[in-house]
C-alpha cells in the first residue's frame, strides 16, 4: 500500500516538473521574440526618423490663407447732363370756321372783277361765252349725251350754302293739335362759306310756322321757316328751309301721346253697356215682346258706338317739343348777302323760280 503511494507521489512530481519546464521555456520563447520585435521596432523608427530628417521641415508647417481680394469701389453715378431743346412755339391759332378755301391764282383780279359785274347784274352765270372751247355743246349736240355744267369761281365770302345746318333753340312750346307758329333763338354766329364774316349773329330769331299731324303714325312734326330777324335789324327771307332734329333728320321729334284712350276708351265703354243692359234683360224675362224689345235696344247701342268708334278713330296723336329744345335749320337754297353802298346787309334768297341763281 506505501509502495504505490509512493508511485503515485512520484508521478505527481514528475508531471509537476515537466509543466514547470514548459512554462519556462514558453517564457524564453516569448522573451525571446520580444526582444526580436523591439530591435525590428527600434530599426524602423530609426528608419522613419531618418526619412523625417530629410524632408523639409516646412512640407508640416500649417498652410497659411491667401489674402482676401482688395474690395472694388462700386463708381458712382455719373448725371447725365441733357440739354432738353426749347419747346417748339404754339401754332398760330387756326381760323375753324374756314371752308373749303379757294386756291389763289394769278387770275384773282379778273375773277374778282367778273364776279363784281355778276353781282352787279343779279345773276351768276353757269358757263362763259366760249363754252364751245370746252367742248359742251359738241357733246351735247353730236353725242346726244347731257352733261353736268359748273359755274366758273365764285365769291362765296357772303354766302351761306345749302348745305349749312343752322343751330337754334325753341323759344315757345309746341303742341301738334292744331297748326301754329314757332320761333327760336340762333344759338351760334353763323360765318359765311369761307368763315371770313359773321351773317347770322347768334341771338337772332328765326320765326315758322309748323302744321298738324296728318297721318296715325306720325311721329314727326313737319315744319318750314319763313324768315331770321338779326338783332341789327336785317330780315332774311327764307324758301322751303325745314326744321331738323339735333342727327340732321327733317322734322321735329318730341313727347308723343297715342291718345289711345280717347280713340278706345268710349267705344269700349258703350259696347260693355249694351252688351250687359241685353244680358240683364234676357235673364229678367222669358216674353218675346220683350226679347225683341231688348234686341232692338242693344243694336241700336250697337249702332252708336260704331259711329263714335269710327270718329274717334280719326283722332291724331300728339307731339309735344319742350321749350328750349336744341333744333336746327335747314335752308334749302343758298342765301346770299349782298352789300349796298350804306355799309348795311341786304340779305336775299339764293334763288329763283326759274332756276337761275341771283
Amino acid at each position: 500500500m506505501k509502495s504505490k503511494i509512493r508511485n503515485f507521489n512520484k508521478n505527481s512530481l514528475d508531471k509537476k516538473k515537466l509543466i514547470l519546464i514548459a512554462i519556462v521555456v514558453l517564457a524564453s520563447i516569448a522573451i525571446i521574440a520580444f526582444i526580436i520585435k523591439l530591435a525590428f521596432f527600434n530599426k524602423v523608427i530609426e528608419d522613419d526618423l531618418n526619412v523625417y530628417s530629410e524632408i523639409d521641415p516646412s512640407f508640416f508647417s500649417q498652410i497659411e490663407e491667401p489674402p482676401p481680394p482688395p474690395k472694388v469701389e462700386k463708381p458712382k453715378p455719373v448725371k447725365k447732363v441733357v440739354k432738353k431743346a426749347p419747346p417748339p412755339p404754339p401754332p398760330p391759332p387756326r381760323d375753324v370756321f374756314v371752308q373749303n378755301q379757294i386756291i389763289s391764282n394769278p387770275n384773282k383780279e379778273l375773277i374778282d372783277k367778273i364776279n363784281k359785274q355778276r353781282f352787279k347784274s343779279g345773276k351768276t352765270m353757269a358757263l362763259t361765252q366760249n363754252e364751245k372751247g370746252y367742248g359742251f355743246t359738241r357733246m351735247e349736240g353730236h353725242y346726244k349725251i347731257d352733261t353736268d355744267k359748273a359755274s366758273e369761281s365764285v365769291y362765296l365770302n357772303r354766302v351761306i350754302t345749302a348745305d349749312r345746318m343752322i343751330p337754334a333753340l325753341l323759344i315757345n312750346e309746341l303742341v301738334s293739335d292744331i297748326e301754329g307758329k314757332l320761333t327760336a333763338q340762333i344759338e351760334d354766329d353763323i360765318y359765311g362759306f369761307h368763315g371770313r364774316d359773321i351773317l347770322i349773329p347768334k341771338g337772332s330769331k328765326a320765326v315758322g310756322r309748323y302744321l298738324p299731324l296728318q297721318r296715325i303714325g306720325d311721329e314727326r312734326l313737319i315744319a318750314t321757316w319763313d324768315r331770321i330777324i338779326t338783332p341789327e335789324g336785317v330780315n332774311i327771307n327764307l324758301k322751303d328751309s325745314q326744321l331738323a332734329d339735333t342727327m340732321g333728320r327733317s322734322g321735329g321729334y318730341g313727347e308723343i301721346d297715342r291718345r289711345l284712350s280717347e280713340r278706345y276708351g268710349l267705344s269700349i265703354l258703350l259696347s260693355t253697356i249694351n252688351a250687359a243692359v241685353g244680358y240683364a234683360i234676357s235673364k229678367q224675362s222669358s216674353d218675346p215682346n220683350q226679347a225683341y224689345t231688348a234686341t232692338t235696344y242693344t243694336n241700336g247701342i250697337a249702332e252708336v258706338s260704331g259711329q263714335i268708334l269710327k270718329e274717334q278713330l280719326n283722332v291724331k296723336p300728339r307731339i309735344t317739343m319742350r321749350a328750349g329744345t336744341r333744333i336746327f335749320i335747314n335752308p334749302v337754297h343758298d342765301i346770299y348777302f349782298p352789300m349796298n353802298s350804306s355799309g348795311t346787309v341786304l340779305p336775299s334768297p339764293y334763288y329763283n323760280e326759274k332756276g337761275d341763281r341771283k
